[in-house]
């Protein structure tokens, strides 16, 4: 998890990363769209499928924003971070 995706990988080239995003953004890594619009719902939905995804392309990382933490995005935070926990 971190604050902002591009300045993390600005700050962090040595690497391939892939992003985990809420709504549509510019990142300079190949990336996977949970919502279009920053739909709770379709976040949830898409988590667990696209978290898969993911981990098994070519990238070294995976980075995800944190999360708005409102009705149903504590639990979504809570996964996440979870699963970002996992070594």
């Amino acid at each position: 998890m971190v604050k902002d995706i591009n300045k993390h990988i600005n700050s962090n080239p040595n690497g391939s990363y892939s992003a985990l995003l809420f709504e549509e953004k510019n990142v300079q890594c190949q990336s996977l769209l949970l919502s279009k619009n920053y739909s709770m719902a379709e976040i949830a939905n898409n988590l667990f499928d696209y978290m898969r995804r993911a981990d098994n392309d070519s990238s070294d990382y995976i980075l995800i924003e944190p999360i708005k933490e409102i009705g149903i995005g504590r639990a979504i935070a809570d996964r996440i971070a979870r699963a970002a926990s996992v070594i």
